[in-house]
């Protein structure tokens, strides 16, 4: 069965409300910075919502954007917490495949009898890792605390049932699977529990992306009738393989599964919405999206990326939003709008002097766009 099907009147109508029918041509000769691509709510996020975020690097720039302008985020802070991360980096969260991210579903709403949450941590040295996080062998703990750590996501997981919106960003189907205990696991294992053979690599279907894809929405639906949800791709690369495929050939494979899956699942839901964080980003300027690595995405355009996105799904004007003025100054300035930029400066010195001390190469950008003397640094304490 096809994923859309017009009579022809119905497909002329629709392309003709579709101002993006045609790829933009380059301004002078150089590729854009981002693309400003549309979309169309199909629901409105109001202030002080509660929003469920799940996924790879990028979902944690995501929340790091959403935390400033002043949203709940319970799947950040709760295992945060609990894991000692509160102010440091989140990474440890990270979630990079469809069904890394159902296994904690699972647990989290009794769906996993036959593989008890214990099962996740594997031990080592009298230590143990928890396959499910994004954790390094250097900090591996004893079994009370490690157990301690999933108990807590698994808490934040629950909060599914009372959250209003769901984000939702899939990064990978390269995947290991643990043959003791039958779980795939979130990552590679650690090089020192590798000598063991009890890991193996797995390469996943569209089949069994969709599959897993399904089963996380139908639970969401199940437990809160009520959620909104926005599924994304994350455009943050495939940074190791363990195929024969060069990596760039086994990551276009990989974006390319979840993005067909993302598609199905938009289609087969109600109050599925797709933002095309992925597109805005894998084409757009790479020098200006890419960090040197050429895996990990700039934070300019992340916060560009989610800046456009809330302009689009807030109930309210985003620029009601006085915690996150600090972000729309940023975005103003990637944008090269010197007069937006300088007003919100004005506006709120203080959360944007703060930026500027703690990213300097935006205070350079600044001072490029508008001029050194066209403002005064304001102290912060």
């Amino acid at each position: 069965m096809p994923l859309e099907a017009y009579p022809i009147r119905e497909a002329l109508r629709r392309a003709a409300r579709n101002s993006q029918t045609t790829p933009a041509s380059r301004k002078g000769g150089k590729p854009a910075k981002t693309l400003d691509l549309s979309c169309n709510p199909s629901f409105r996020i109001r202030k002080g919502a509660t929003i469920f975020t799940v996924g790879s690097c990028f979902a944690r720039h995501v929340e790091n954007a959403l935390g400033e302008f002043g949203f709940a985020l319970p799947a950040l802070t709760l295992p945060a917490e609990a894991l000692g991360l509160v102010g440091k980096d989140t990474g440890a969260l990270n979630k990079y495949t469809p069904f890394s991210i159902a296994n904690e579903i699972r647990w989290a709403f009794g769906d996993f009898a036959e593989k008890p949450i214990e099962s996740a941590l594997i031990p080592h040295g009298g230590k143990f890792w928890d396959g499910q996080l994004h954790v390094r062998m250097n900090e591996l703990v004893d079994y009370e605390t490690a157990l301690k750590r999933r108990l807590a996501v698994n808490g934040a997981y629950k909060s599914i049932a009372a959250a209003d919106v769901a984000i939702i960003t899939f990064g990978l189907v390269e995947s290991w699977r643990d043959t003791n205990s039958g779980l795939f696991l979130n990552e590679i294992p650690p090089r020192t529990l590798m000598r063991d053979e009890r890991f193996e690599l797995v390469l996943f279907s569209f089949e069994e992306c969709l599959k897993e894809g399904r089963y996380i929405l139908n639970k969401f639906f199940e437990v809160n009738p009520s959620i909104n949800v926005i599924l994304t791709v994350s455009p943050v690369s495939l940074g190791a393989t363990f195929s024969t495929d060069p990596i760039i050939v086994r990551n276009c494979y990989s974006k390319s599964v979840l993005r067909a899956v993302v598609e199905h699942l938009r289609h087969e839901f109600p109050r599925i919405d797709y933002y095309p964080s992925y597109e805005r980003i894998i084409y757009a300027d790479r020098q200006t999206a890419f960090d040197n690595d050429e895996v990990h995405v700039t934070t300019d355009i992340v916060n560009h990326t989610v800046v456009s996105m809330l302009e689009q799904y807030l109930a309210a004007d985003v620029a009601d939003f006085a915690e996150g003025a600090a972000r729309l100054w940023w975005k103003a300035l990637f944008e090269g709008n010197a007069e937006t930029a300088l007003a919100l400066y004005r506006a709120h010195p203080r959360k944007i002097t703060k930026r500027m001390k703690k990213f300097p190469g935006l205070k350079a950008d600044f001072d490029r766009l508008v001029g050194p003397d066209a403002y005064e640094m304001d102290p912060v304490d």
